[in-house]
């Protein structure tokens, strides 16, 4: 073959060099010619060059082929398989047995274009019909993507049973194919095999196990169902199917990043249990709102190889019911396993407000739609969909989780408790609208991006038990990173100041409120405030036989101290408790009791005996009425007996 195909391509040099030269040359001078040129090309021969001078001595063959009066062209397409294009009718068989061969979308560097794709043949092909008998579809067979000029008019195509393989982009950017027949023996779909088609379903058989990289992405699906043997659903596979509403998955499938992108129509997807995902699988599904993910299902990350780590529902603002299983992480998980490919996978789902876990679930619980570890120690999310522009943090909470609150636009205030020893990384990172933060006694170091882009964040205060802060400052691994931080609040000579002159930050003392009971009793003794800042949850006393009234910056009178009062003072200070002494209802004695003695007092008073002050008159008044009668006294003595249980 290689022999003749060169004889044939040196004929039709010598017979160009002929005709541009304009001059004869004898058969002797032919001879030797070819017998150098011939020398020539196996001193330089190569197998990319061979594999070129092949396909296009098959090209001759195939036109030698033609038949002129029914247009009918044929020829090789694999070692045991052969086409036929009706140019009439646009009808193509693939037949024989075995593979047909893989092509490439450019006759360069190895790769030669299937031997339909032609000029002369344009955009003939209507239908394709794979018999029985071939086992695999070759790569780039009937790929439109050559200026979207060949095969651009195929329609549909049946596939034999006996076909298990269709290789990449064997199909891509057929944007007319809406139909695909048979296939039930399918068992691996290649890279972007139906990319860019128009399908609106497949013959998904049961013998499925592979759908590699993109190989559906921009189709029209409205639902897919994906059969049980399913392992592996690409990268990309289906992403950008604008119509598709509805997925299923297959049980331990794994499904490779950005499988499902902006699928901008899907709105309700089931995992199978026991599958493997990976990140940015549903990155952009505006519409997506509920999702179901079955027992053992879990995110994973490798780096090297996916389109994008973490991010597995970023942007999916219409998310608003997920179900997790036990086997689900969060990024703070501290287990030994990877957790990266879970890093801020609910970026951006402003909307939900619904997390679930199956029954069997151990690891998590749900508080008002917040997170927390089963025992509640550590904070793990919580949803953008919560309004609220304050969040008190419960007592018994140690740890906050990495990326907890991050992105959050609405909450201005965190109230962290003193039972909180941990922060992780970016726990508060972007929330824009955070102001003050008081770090409580006890913590130790303040990590990478803890408060970084809070751009709005004002005042922070470091406790004495601080001793470390990320170290790189102002960059955005900082923990202050890209924040609008301008006071620093500390202890004097501590590492809080320290950190303040190295930073630039100015430095200010800490502003201690301190509580004067006035003979109550309060087990908070004082808190830090910020000034300009609202006093915020003040505590709230309690004293025997008195009424609490509020708390006032002077023993007597001054002015009342609120929740949302702006501290003024820029120094520490101390508020003092008012209270108001507590009647009981008929005591007019004021012993602790209603009695005979009070029924003696209220008698001899309405007898014209003796005065009551105007305080006694308001306890002796049960009736209510303003007037100390004969009516109070009978009510009395009816409490007295015990006829009635309150005045």
């Amino acid at each position: 073959m290689r022999q003749k195909t060169r004889t044939l391509l040196l004929a039709g040099i010598l017979a160009s060099l002929v005709i541009s030269n304009s001059k004869l040359i004898n058969a002797a001078d032919l001879e030797t010619t070819d017998q150098e040129n011939v020398d020539i090309e196996i001193e330089n021969e190569n197998p990319e060059t061979e594999i070129i001078l092949e396909q296009n001595f098959l090209y001759e063959e195939a036109e030698s082929a033609d038949d002129v009066g029914n247009n009918i062209v044929s020829g090789k397409c694999g070692e045991n398989v052969e086409y036929e294009l009706n140019l009439s009718t646009g009808a193509m068989r693939i037949y024989g047995s075995g593979a047909m061969d893989d092509y490439g979308w450019t006759d360069n560097y190895g790769m030669i274009r299937a031997p339909w794709i032609r000029e002369e043949y344009d955009s003939g092909i209507i239908s394709i019909k794979v018999e029985e008998g071939v086992t695999h579809i070759g790569n780039y067979a009937f790929y439109s993507g050559y200026s979207n000029k060949y095969c651009e008019n195929v329609q549909s195509a049946e596939i034999a049973g006996t076909v298990e393989t269709i290789g990449e982009d064997a199909f891509a950017f057929c944007n007319k194919l809406t139909l695909i027949k048979g296939a039930e023996g399918i068992k691996s779909i290649g890279k972007e095999a139906f990319s860019a088609t128009s399908l609106t379903d497949f013959p998904w058989s049961d013998s499925l196990e592979r759908i590699e990289d993109s190989a559906f992405s921009s189709n029209d699906f409205v639902e897919i169902l994906m059969p049980s043997k399913v392992q592996l659903i690409g990268g990309k596979a289906f992403s950008n199917c604008k119509y598709l509403k509805v997925l299923s998955t297959s049980d331990n499938c794994e499904i490779k990043s950005n499988a499902f992108e902006l699928c901008n129509a899907l709105e309700n997807v089931t995992i199978g249990s026991g599958c493997k995902i990976r990140g940015g699988t549903f990155r952009e599904c505006s519409l997506l709102k509920n999702i179901f993910i079955g027992e053992g299902s879990t995110c994973i990350s490798d780096a090297n190889k996916d389109y994008t780590v973490g991010g597995i529902f970023k942007n999916c603002t219409s998310l608003q019911t997920i179900l997790l299983p036990d086997s689900w992480r969060f990024y703070d998980d501290e287990n030994g396993e990877e957790t990266g490919a879970y890093i801020l996978q609910f970026e951006g789902c402003t909307q939900l407000k619904d997390i679930r876990f199956q029954d069997t679930n151990n690891r998590y619980k749900v508080i008002d739609s917040v997170v927390f570890s089963k025992d509640g120690s550590t904070l793990i999310y919580y949803p953008l969909v919560l309004k609220a522009m304050e969040y008190e943090i419960s007592d018994n909470v140690t740890k906050i989780g990495a990326f907890a609150f991050h992105d959050n636009e609405n909450i201005e205030n965190v109230f962290i408790p003193s039972s909180v020893k941990e922060i992780k990384t970016r726990a508060f990172g972007s929330c824009t609208k955070l102001k003050n933060v008081i770090i409580p006694e006890g913590m130790e170091e303040l990590g990478i991006g803890i408060f970084s882009y809070c751009k709005n964040l004002n005042a922070v205060v470091i406790p004495p038990s601080v001793n470390k802060i990320d170290r790189n400052y102002k960059s955005s691994t900082a923990t202050f990173g890209d924040a609008g931080l301008k006071v620093v609040y500390g202890e004097k000579d501590s590492y809080a100041q320290e950190f303040a002159g190295q930073t630039g930050y100015k430095f200010e003392n800490t502003i201690y409120c301190s509580f004067d009971e006035n003979g109550g009793n309060t087990n908070e003794k004082k808190k830090t405030v910020i000034y300009n800042d609202k006093y915020h949850k003040l505590p709230t006393p309690t004293r025997t036989g008195y009424k609490f009234l509020g708390w006032y910056t002077e023993k007597e009178a001054g002015e009342k101290i609120e929740s949302d009062t702006i501290v003024s003072a820029k120094a520490s200070h101390i508020l003092y408790a008012h209270w108001e002494k507590e009647y009981l209802k008929g005591d007019v004695n004021d012993d602790g009791t209603v009695n005979i003695l009070d029924l003696r007092i209220v008698l001899r008073n309405i007898c014209g005996k003796v005065e009551l002050t105007k305080q006694q008159i308001i306890i002796a008044d049960v009736v209510m009425d303003g007037v100390i009668d004969i009516q109070d006294l009978r009510l009395e003595l009816r409490f007295v007996c015990g006829k009635i249980q309150e005045l």
